[in-house]
């Protein structure tokens, strides 16, 4: 039994190119895993190159756009508008994520690769200035893997977050019911006993004996003396007050 079967999917590829020329026309060839697609002359404007292939699933596929047709002095520009993937734009990924070289002429390329001179390659640059560009899509693969890589650290650490959140939350409703079982104690033991009925009716008793005190006895017709008052004192006290107003009083 085939423990890693290979699966397939069919894939629809679209390269918009935006190009703008005036002497010569340039020439772009679209390889996909070292099979061409497209090697044709561009038109000037935008123009879209569709074209539909089957792909394994588990394997690491290369895009590759060859440009050639400028010579030196020529005005010419052709540049790389989207790279669309099942509908899907990925041009975004192309800017940051591709690789780009010069196709640079024989045999002075390999005289300068045997000096030891490494030859220029340039990152995130849809321009095809040079006469030669090479899309890597494994570099896109790889870029791929390391967000899906980010994203499931990611979900990770959300997880573990959730999990810290529901474990304290499931504490502090321990700890709210730990607090009402000590305040139902306290409630519990601070009530008064419930009085208890006997087992048998206690025999009825007669009450202690009332003791009465003697009345007083009154006398009628009594009347109390009435508050004696002296009537000497206002008078020397008026004849003092006068006296004292005609001291110092000049008759002559």
């Amino acid at each position: 039994m085939d423990l890693n079967p290979i699966i397939q999917e069919t894939v629809a590829v679209s390269v918009v190119f935006d190009s703008a020329y005036t002497d010569a026309a340039p020439k772009v060839e679209i390889l996909l895993n070292e099979q061409s697609f497209y090697n044709e002359i561009l038109p000037n404007g935008n123009h879209s190159i569709d074209f539909t292939v089957t792909l394994d699933a588990n394997k690491i596929h290369k895009l590759t756009v060859n440009r050639t047709g400028k010579e030196p002095g020529q005005d010419q520009i052709t540049k790389i508008a989207d790279v669309i993937i099942d509908s899907i734009s990925v041009r975004d990924i192309v800017w940051h994520r591709s690789l780009y070289y010069a196709d640079y002429p024989e045999p002075w390329a390999s005289e300068q690769k045997a000096a030891g001179i490494e030859l220029a390659q340039l990152n995130a640059e849809t321009s095809l200035a040079k006469t030669g560009v090479g899309l890597n899509l494994e570099r896109i693969e790889n870029s791929i893997a390391t967000a899906e890589a980010d994203a499931e650290f990611n979900n990770r650490v959300m997880t573990a977050n959730m999990k810290s959140f529901v474990s304290q939350t499931e504490r502090n409703i321990k700890d709210i019911l730990l607090q009402k079982q000590v305040a139902d104690l306290n409630v519990r033991e601070s009530t008064m006993i419930r009085p208890e009925r006997l087992s048998y009716d206690p025999r009825p008793e007669l009450p202690p004996e009332r003791v009465f005190i003697e009345r007083m006895e009154a006398i009628p017709g009594f009347v109390p003396q009435a508050a004696q008052q002296n009537v000497w004192a206002p008078l020397i006290q008026g004849i003092v007050k006068g006296g004292s107003s005609l001291i110092g009083v000049d008759f002559t």
